[in-house]
């Protein structure tokens, strides 16, 4: 078996967002003699800030099956990077790559340590010389880069795996599904989900967590995304593919003339703090984002508030078309 998709020695282009944190199935737990094994888990555990993983838990709960994603570029190197790697006994990396091309964590004259690259002409021999010096065998390698929409954070999560007969198969499988049918990735939701499942093998106990990843439009949406200019910007939702195949552009909803009336049943609310609001709108940069925090509460309704989603919206398109985000 080889690894086909291409390595970039340099930095993935959409790093520059940043990583949130990222999305563990597994944790560490410590036994009766306070020493930590690791454990894994039948749900997502955001590994963040406190306060991006408040924002998590508040759209997800605290122990989601199921996590909706979106990937912000097409670039496969970006968004999906499968690889082998070998790593030493304290879990130092000395080695990754595609199967045919590597990259050798190596010693330089002034004591720093670089990536080298090599193509051996023997890739078999060179491997297993290279597990014999490290003591450690090769393990393949899948990492995800990722927005969650209904988190009001323009950044990277990420999320990795070495369960090479299971969820990797199944992530590449989506994603060049998705990618061949409907021409990119970027935009499209996806949904990830997580369950235990007990091994299949004669007279095995082992229970292990599989992630699958679900595409969330039809095959005819993405006939239809094929279609769509790259720069669209917002989650690809069945209803906006609909919409942006037939020219009509979603929106904000315009504003009233006047709040509808108040009644004796309505309760009162404190009035939203417009400074706290703009500061908000300032960390939405897409479309998907600005609508979920508009939907967030009832009194973003109101005339001077929605005058303010609105124009923020104005902003973001305006950083679209300069091609500043995508």
């Amino acid at each position: 078996m080889r690894i086909i998709r291409k390595i970039d020695q340099a930095a993935a282009k959409v790093a520059s967002l940043g990583t949130v944190g990222h999305i563990r199935i597994g944790e560490k737990a410590k036994n009766a003699n306070n020493k930590e094994y690791p454990v894994s888990l039948d749900y997502f555990k955001p590994d963040a800030p406190e306060q991006y993983t408040q924002f998590f838990r508040a759209a997800y709960g605290d122990k989601p099956a199921k996590i909706t994603i979106t990937f912000l570029s097409n670039d496969i190197n970006d968004v999906c990077r499968q690889f082998y790697e070998l790593r030493d006994g304290a879990g130092g990396r000395i080695a990754y790559g595609n199967g045919v091309t590597f990259y050798v964590a190596t010693k330089q004259g002034d004591g720093s340590v670089k990536d080298v690259v090599t193509t051996p002409p023997d890739v078999d021999k060179w491997m297993k010389a290279m597990e014999t010096t490290a003591g450690k065998p090769w393990r393949e390698r899948l990492v995800l880069k990722f927005a969650i929409p209904q988190i009001p954070v323009l950044g990277l999560w990420e999320f990795s795996t070495h369960a090479e007969n299971s969820t990797i198969p199944n992530i590449i499988g989506t994603i060049d599904t998705v990618f061949e049918m409907a021409g990119r990735l970027a935009g499209i939701p996806f949904d990830l989900l997580i369950e235990k499942v007990k091994s299949d093998k004669a007279g095995s106990k082992s229970v292990y967590p599989v992630v699958t990843m679900v595409c969330n439009i039809s095959q005819e949406s993405a006939a239809l995304v094929r279609e769509l200019p790259m720069q669209v910007g917002a989650m690809l939702t069945e209803q906006r593919i609909t919409q942006l195949a037939s020219g009509e552009q979603p929106a904000i909803p315009a504003q009233s003339a006047e709040p509808e009336p108040f009644t004796e049943y309505e309760e009162v609310s404190e009035p939203i703090d417009a400074e706290a609001l703009r500061d908000k709108l300032d960390k939405c940069f897409t479309i998907e984002a600005l609508t979920g925090l508009f939907n967030s509460d009832k009194q973003h309704e109101q005339p001077e508030n929605k005058a303010l989603f609105t124009a923020r919206r104005g902003e973001i398109e305006k950083l679209i078309a300069g091609g500043q985000i995508k």
